[in-house]
């Protein structure tokens, strides 16, 4: 990808009204920019102070406020340096006492597939993108068919995958043709990333079908969901391999384990130490 600053004009005019809160004050006189960090695969924001006054303003973004002072006809950047990784999408409020809040997210190109980090407490941070997530779904060796006392089940479609903000699951949409059921059925099934110490493997734990995509109640069909999850889902997600650990790297982790994992700012992070 080109290093070229990614424009996402943000110049506060009644163009871009829509955008604001709705407020009886003052426009913002500023101009928001954004461009790729140099370093660290992340978004920097750019503002631009375009009047002759010093502005004494706030940020509000990745869960945290912050002042934001812009000296007259300067511009200020804030990125990872400053405390503000920002990612793909992410969301940034900025504004001021007798000024409009502007509301306006980041680009929707990811910089960053995979980031491996140190944490402050110890250990390491493992993050993964919503594109790289959907990435892997592509190793799925389809179509996969699996025998069962009623029929067949078949999958032939990749699985769309999702990542939910808050949730420490993730989220598979799939497509199930069964023998033994009336046509497609779309289901969301979902699992945990879960590492195998000894392959240096992330792989997917606790599946489980969430619901139907189009409201059945699977309770309705206990038997054909009894077979799917015990027949079919753990020959279709034994191909889902998140993430392996290099070769040379393996002695070392498997000292590690996954403590935790979220979807943060549309990002799966796992902790491990």
């Amino acid at each position: 990808m080109k290093t070229a600053s990614i424009i996402c004009l943000l110049t506060v005019s009644t163009l871009f009204a829509n955008d604001f809160l709705q407020s009886q004050t003052r426009p913002l006189p500023i101009i928001v920019t954004c461009r790729e960090s140099s370093l660290r695969g992340s978004y920097v924001l750019q503002v631009q102070n375009s009047s002759n006054d010093k502005l004494d303003l706030w940020l509000q973004a990745k869960g945290k406020v912050s002042p934001l002072l812009l000296p007259a006809g300067k511009m200020v950047e804030i990125g990872w340096a400053q405390g503000y990784r920002f990612d793909a999408n992410n969301l940034f409020l900025i504004g001021g006492s007798g000024y409009d809040t502007i509301r306006q997210v980041m680009p929707n190109v990811e910089l960053s597939l995979m980031r491996l980090e140190h944490r402050k407490e110890g250990g390491f941070e493992l993050s993964f993108s919503q594109s790289y997530v959907q990435k892997k779904a592509q190793d799925f060796k389809l179509p996969i068919k699996v025998s069962y006392s009623r029929g067949d089940i078949e999958i032939k479609e990749v699985p769309q995958m999702e990542l939910r903000e808050g949730s420490n699951r993730m989220y598979a949409h799939c497509v199930v043709e069964a023998s033994g059921a009336r046509g497609r059925i779309p289901l969301t099934l979902s699992f945990i990333p879960e590492y195998i110490p000894a392959t240096g493997q992330l792989v997917a734990s606790q599946i489980q079908i969430e619901k139907s995509d189009q409201g059945i109640v699977l309770q309705q069909y206990i038997d054909f969901a009894t077979d799917l999850v015990n027949a079919f889902l753990p020959a279709v997600f034994s191909n889902y391999v998140l993430y392996t650990v290099p070769k040379s790297l393996l002695p070392a982790a498997k000292l590690f384990r996954v403590h935790d994992a979220s979807v943060t700012d549309g990002r799966l992070v796992l902790a491990i130490f």
